[in-house]
């Protein structure tokens, strides 16, 4: 009992005393003492572990986000790598255009059955209410008309699911591609909006870079001498909790 109150009193000692060296020996030395531990004293020691280790990841985390050189490092490259999808933008115009132009076929073909409204056929099964419940799913035209998509709607069985499947495929027997038809300019336009807003995000990323650079610079040491007793308290505790809990034995 002797070597236990001893251990108990080193708890409160801090790292740099030695207190953490003299906690673990003095509980080793008192559990080894000890013939049996109850079921009870396990299942208290086991939730002093967890709050123990709990509060250790928590302060550890906080020191990471707060005071490690890992964010300002992370900041960095996010800024590099924003600089280089800047510059790279023109090179990703050309990769977009080409993937309209091998697009052309299914864009057009899209376009053509987009022409053919569901609430203006005579489709068997399809009355205004299921039109409608259609139109809450975002089928309108034959261009949405999906078999996988209808059959997730309820009430919308095999049956119903292979008229709009049959009526669609009508429709896209008579669409013909047209080879000298070039990319819709309305594809390129709304190409170039994203593009360009896209070019914005990264430059006033890159813009406000320098400024977060310097605060998190300034930030980074105060943040350590605020946070390092919490980290040291939380670490001595968490140490002791495990010393507590193996000295209890499986």
């Amino acid at each position: 009992m002797r070597l236990c109150a001893a251990g108990l009193a080193a708890c409160s000692a801090l790292p740099k005393d030695g207190g953490l060296i003299w906690a673990l020996v003095s509980f080793g030395l008192a559990f080894a003492a000890w013939p049996k531990v109850s079921s009870e004293r396990r299942a208290t020691v086991e939730r002093a572990y967890s709050a123990a280790r709990a509060d250790w990841e928590a302060a550890l985390s906080r020191w990471k986000r707060e005071a490690a050189r890992e964010y300002f490092t992370e900041k960095l490259r996010a800024l590099e790598k924003a600089r280089m999808e800047l510059a790279d933008l023109p090179k990703e115009r050309r990769r977009r255009l080409a993937k309209l132009e091998g697009e052309r076929e299914m864009r057009q073909r899209q376009r053509y059955l987009d022409r053919y409204r569901i609430d203006r056929a005579k489709i068997k099964g399809i009355g205004s209410g299921r039109t409608a419940m259609l139109a809450s799913y975002g089928i309108e035209t034959a261009a949405d008309v999906d078999r996988v998509k209808i059959m997730q709607i309820p009430s919308f069985g095999e049956a119903l699911s292979a008229e709009l499947v049959g009526w669609r495929r009508l429709h896209e027997r008579n669409f013909r591609f047209n080879p000298n038809e070039p990319v819709d300019r309305r594809d390129i336009d709304t190409m170039d909006r994203e593009l360009a807003a896209e070019r914005q995000k990264l430059l006033s990323s890159l813009q406000q870079g320098p400024t977060v650079l310097r605060r998190l610079s300034q930030e980074i040491n105060p943040a350590r001498q605020r946070l390092m007793p919490t980290l040291e308290k939380a670490w001595t505790a968490f140490k002791i909790a495990e010393a507590l809990r193996n000295s209890c034995g499986p």
